[in-house]
């Protein structure tokens, strides 16, 4: 039997600090164990999720993430924390890279609740992702004319938005 979640940190020295994370072998299945530090706040869990994007990216997959009642930070505020994590800290800024790209992660579940904050935190840190790409796009693929057409047409899908383009 090998060793157990616990003991393997022990082993290898693993410092719960904040943006710390790590990647656990169990049972033919990977356990993502990141340490949210001393001071625990929704900004520990947002850096904890994200340091998991980062390292699950990589491989690609999916993440599910267990939300802890006992911690003093809200389920809720958890959720948004978690979700915000990893949809901002799985954004692979590599398009215009050449070289062989992540697998990113293919699926976020959170397992206890708070479904529409989950649902909520996804759709704001999607559109601050679609606005990285925008401003990472190079200038001469994204002209000033195609920037507006892409606002009018992102505008075109939301009744709450409008575009006046000059």
């Amino acid at each position: 039997a090998g060793l157990g979640v616990s003991e393997f940190l022990a082993a290898e020295g693993f410092r719960p600090e904040a943006g710390a994370a790590t990647l656990v072998n169990t049972d033919g299945r990977l356990v993502a164990v990141a340490g949210l530090g001393e001071e625990v706040d929704a900004d520990a869990f947002r850096t904890a999720a994200a340091a998991v994007a980062r390292l699950v990216r990589r491989a690609g997959g999916s993440v599910a993430w267990l939300l802890d009642e006992t911690q003093p930070v809200s389920v809720e505020e958890q959720v948004r924390a978690v979700v915000e994590g990893v949809v901002l800290g799985g954004y692979d800024a590599g398009r215009w890279k050449t070289g062989e790209r992540d697998g990113g992660i293919e699926r976020l579940v959170v397992v206890g609740g708070a479904e529409d904050e989950a649902r909520r935190a996804a759709t704001v840190a999607g559109w601050v992702n679609r606005a990285r790409e925008l401003a990472n796009e190079p200038a001469n693929q994204l002209t000033p004319e195609q920037l507006a057409t892409r606002a009018e047409a992102i505008a075109a899908s939301s009744p709450q938005l409008s575009v006046e383009a000059g």
